[in-house]
């Protein structure tokens, strides 16, 4: 979450890329100045953040973009978190990035201008308002999840001037989910394809997210459309009655969602709970009671993976549709 990568063609911040979690004191400040060289890092991967183009497709900025993730991410982002293995305890490690991840959820907003000298030391909204932007003087600035001040040491700071309009730099125009998910992982997929010689095919990997052939590392912002007066996000219009459907099945998705999330928490309390009463020495009336409640346990996790499967599925298909109604 730390790290926040390149945006260039399509706009790519790495937004997710938490920072090395820190213990305090000494030890703080090595892990915490690993990360911000880790985020660069994760910026020199031209297309090594395509899972956070995701967060970075949404053209409105509020809560819920902090919540707008890829499915993809946290299959990426741990390899940028191996390295401190060496030497972070997992403890730590654990309640740092869920303090870097949850600090990161109110800088989405607009509804705060500026904090004073907080701003000098912290990453806040203004700052984080400079990282979504496409605006040329937003572009590769504040990667900083928690903290400003890598940023400034490294150069990548950029403070608040123009209006920020936030989105990708050649904006996506859909709500269709599975689009807003993948899109990129085609678009990168078939310049790969269509690049010549296997050094600009790893090229268009490896470095800048608008690098070509003869141009720098990061490439050419210069090349980046110009945003000039007001520019309305994307927000095709509907009827009424289309959008009080969608407003019901989203709210009965909702509660589908939150069925699951009970019921595995409701599995996980069954299972540890049934392991934790077992005796030490048990009777054979115990060893009995605690057989068959735990053979109904596991009839029941049986019969509840496909019921989640199937759960899942109606997400996925749900969302899908949804977004494809709006988006007609």
């Amino acid at each position: 979450m730390t790290g926040h990568g390149g945006r260039g063609v399509l706009q790519t911040s790495v937004e997710r890329d938490p920072p090395g979690p820190a213990g305090g004191g000494r030890q703080q400040l090595v892990v915490k100045t690993n990360t911000s060289r880790q985020s660069r890092g994760v910026r020199s991967l031209r297309r090594g953040g395509w899972d956070v183009i995701v967060h970075h497709s949404s053209e409105d900025y509020n809560l819920s973009t902090a919540l707008r993730q890829s499915l993809t991410q946290q299959y990426a982002s741990w390899f940028f978190y191996l390295p401190l293995a060496l030497a972070v305890p997992p403890s730590v490690f654990a309640v740092h990035i869920q303090f870097n991840l949850l600090y990161q959820f109110w800088i989405h907003t607009e509804l705060i201008t500026h904090l004073g000298p907080l701003e000098w030391v912290m990453n806040t909204p203004s700052h984080h308002r400079v990282h979504h932007g496409r605006n040329r003087y937003c572009i590769d600035k504040n990667y900083g999840g928690t903290l400003i001040i890598w940023d400034r040491i490294f150069g990548t700071f950029a403070p608040e001037g123009d209006k920020v309009i936030y989105g990708l730099t050649k904006p996506i125009k859909t709500f269709e989910i599975l689009s807003v998910q993948f899109h990129y992982y085609l678009h990168i997929g078939q310049t790969v394809w269509n690049a010549h010689g296997i050094k600009n095919k790893l090229s268009y990997i490896f470095k800048g997210p608008s690098w070509r052939p003869g141009q720098p590392r990061l490439g050419d912002h210069k090349e980046i459309p110009k945003v000039i007066g007001v520019v309305t996000p994307y927000n095709p219009a509907w009827s009424m009655v289309l959008q009080a459907y969608v407003s019901l099945q989203f709210l009965l998705l909702l509660t589908i969602y939150n069925d699951v999330l009970a019921t595995k928490a409701l599995w996980l309390t069954e299972e540890y709970s049934e392991e934790a009463e077992i005796p030490a020495a048990p009777s054979v009336r115990d060893s009995r009671r605690w057989s068959d409640s735990n053979s109904k346990c596991l009839n029941c996790q049986m019969l509840s993976q496909q019921t989640l499967l199937l759960m899942a599925g109606y997400i996925i298909f749900t969302l899908t549709s949804l977004g494809l109604i709006i988006d007609q």
